[in-house]
């Protein structure tokens, strides 16, 4: 079964409802508590197009989950004025019927469940889940659903360990994002995302996400030591007692997304693994449609002349890009993780194992003159970010 984002398209449930689809999942480009993805990146919808999705959804027995997993709230939440707008944004989503919230923050948790038992709470993957002690710790603050850290997808013995203390059915794993195994900035991403999806909203850009494309770029084996489930991979976890499989982005177009979902629930897909898994930050931007409504987003999110010098900002601008003809062939992937060191990769380093190394040389191709031009726009990139006479911000 299968929990997918949704990008408000207006025939996007319609695109999904036929496949083992039992939830779908989204949020307002901001709210009052935001979430892990920039506001910029989402669809600018109304609370009443909100409504309307939820209610699409349960006329084709869908459930809704409305994602409210930022990680970092500046402690509005501990004052009256800041809870009071919690507590009417959430009694809101209870209004217009959505089944159950997806956060990060414990502090939320214990909020909801008092004042709003009746809605369903799920553990978002970016407060990482990644051992039995957490686990155990958030499911006794009484949470439905956890979706656990992307660090555990390739952990074999805490799956194993997981689905024999626990019913497994209560567990969500993310199948499509590739985020870098251990990542040291992905609690430092969380929290950027999640100011940059609230209303505390400061600055608009970030470093994380194109010191990530750099380090993919430079070592490729990377791309492989990420966090991704391949469509035929997804009964090994199934033999794990594991059915429950959550489908990311929100940003991406309705294409895409019915092809990751079809993918997934096909159980294969022949073609290149960009293709349906996040692995290259622009290679989902790309599929974005751009109209007047979302430069109109654009613009109101980037134009902060007073935190972020806009020429600079500009200049950057035209390095920006990741196109070398990155080619994945998904199906020269089949054994990759049958025989994956299950036991020994977070013992081992890398540069000792070399197993990824030996597949990059099978499955990848690239172009090798747009791959070297490519870093040195990177090395050109990074200098925004670490020069102070090139400083973009204010």
């Amino acid at each position: 079964m299968f929990s997918v984002s949704t990008n408000f398209d207006n025939q996007f449930i319609q695109l999904v409802k036929s496949y083992d689809v039992f939830e779908v999942y989204g949020k307002l480009s901001h709210d009052v508590i935001g979430g892990c993805r920039p506001s910029f990146l989402l669809k600018n919808i109304s609370r009443k197009r909100l409504e309307l999705e939820v209610k699409e959804a349960h006329e084709n027995n869908i459930e809704f989950n409305y994602i409210l997993n930022a990680n970092t709230l500046n402690n509005i939440e501990y004052t009256k004025k800041g809870m009071k707008k919690i507590l009417n944004f959430i009694n809101f989503l209870c209004s217009i019927n959505v089944d159950s919230v997806t956060v990060t923050i414990p502090y939320l948790v214990i909020l909801i469940k008092k004042n709003f038992p009746a809605i369903k709470v799920d553990v978002s993957t970016v407060a990482f889940v990644d051992s039995i002690k957490k686990f155990q710790k958030w499911k006794d603050l009484g949470v439905n659903n956890i979706t656990l850290s992307l660090s555990a997808n390739r952990d074999f013995e805490l799956l194993k360990s997981l689905a024999r203390y626990y019913d497994p059915s209560y567990i969500k794993l993310i199948v499509n994002q590739g985020c870098e195994m251990d990542c040291i900035f992905s609690h430092y991403h969380a929290s950027i995302n999640s100011s940059q999806s609230n209303k505390n909203n400061q600055n608009p850009i970030e470093y994380c996400s194109f010191s990530c494309k750099k380090k993919r770029t430079e070592n490729l084996r990377t791309l492989l030591c990420s966090q991704w489930i391949r469509p035929e991979d997804l009964s090994q976890y199934n033999k794990l007692g594991f059915n429950k499989f959550k489908i990311v982005q929100r940003q991406d177009s309705t294409e895409r997304l019915v092809r990751t979902v079809k993918a997934y629930c096909a159980g294969s897909y022949d073609g290149n693994l960009l293709d349906i898994v996040n692995l290259v930050y622009n290679i989902t931007q790309q599929y974005q449609k751009i109209n007047f409504k979302t430069l109109i987003n654009y613009f109101r999110y980037f134009f902060k002349p007073f935190n972020i010098n806009l020429i600079r900002l500009y200049k950057m601008s035209k390095l920006v890009g990741d196109n070398y003809d990155l080619y994945i062939d998904n199906k020269k992937l089949d054994g990759f993780l049958v025989n994956y060191p299950k036991d020994n990769c977070k013992k081992l380093r890398c540069d000792d194992c070399l197993y990824c190394d030996k597949w990059v040389d099978i499955a990848i191709k690239y172009d090798s003159n747009k791959y070297d031009s490519l870093l040195k726009r990177y090395d050109e990139i990074n200098s925004y970010f670490l020069n102070l006479k090139k400083l973009l911000f204010q």
